[in-house]
């Protein structure tokens, strides 16, 4: 039976303000069908998305194609305006990606990378490193992994001063919340880290 194509309109639909992907409603009913809100196209099932949905630029472009199951995701690609690729999550478990415009990975999972494909904020289990665009290491915040070891920040303050403009931007504005992070990580802990007592046990410092 052909699925029911639909345009969404406000009288009709109500859509769940927490995620518009679940519990969608027609007619006082869970939604099953196609739903064609502006320049998305959507499949549902019984109120989740379920199946593929896609949106496109408007100059038709595609700009988002991603696969659902029961409200789910299973798997989604994006694109730039350009047309390259601008980030892709195959599903289950594979790496998930973004890139710049140029087609440059700039973030795996929750690593970052400058364009020439040095690691520009890798994370390891409780670690946090950052990274000149040459690939030297500028600072290193470890976790205490014991109850009698101490958490570390570690800053090379001979160079990290000449890099930071670079670890801070670098020619991109990121879509995701790099910035804030950088500020949280370095910034945020060194402000934490100097203002602790002389007795103050917790805490680890070191610089070279």
């Amino acid at each position: 039976m052909t699925q029911t194509i639909i345009e969404y309109n406000e009288t009709d639909f109500e859509a769940n303000l927490q995620d518009y992907y679940t519990c969608m409603s027609y007619k006082g009913e869970l939604f099953t069908g196609t739903l064609v809100d502006g320049n998305m196209t959507t499949q549902f099932k019984n109120g989740n998305a379920h199946g593929k949905s896609v949106e496109y630029y408007d100059n038709g472009q595609i700009a988002n194609e991603s696969y659902f199951d029961d409200g789910d995701y299973i798997s989604y690609k994006t694109w730039h305006l350009n047309g390259k690729t601008q980030s892709e999550w195959p599903g289950r478990k594979s790496d998930s990606f973004e890139y710049d415009m140029d087609g440059n990975i700039i973030l795996k999972n929750d690593n970052f990378f400058y364009r020439n494909g040095n690691f520009r904020k890798r994370n390891i289990p409780y670690k946090t490193e950052f990274y000149n665009y040459e690939g030297e290491l500028m600072v290193v915040i470890q976790q205490n992994l014991t109850e009698y070891e101490k958490p570390l920040f570690h800053v090379n303050k001979e160079k990290f001063t000449e890099c930071y403009v670079d670890l801070y931007f670098e020619l991109y504005p990121y879509t995701s919340s790099y910035q804030d992070n950088l500020d949280s990580y370095i910034l945020g802990w060194l402000w934490h880290l100097l203002s602790q007592s002389e007795d103050d046990k917790k805490f680890a410092i070191t610089a070279c």
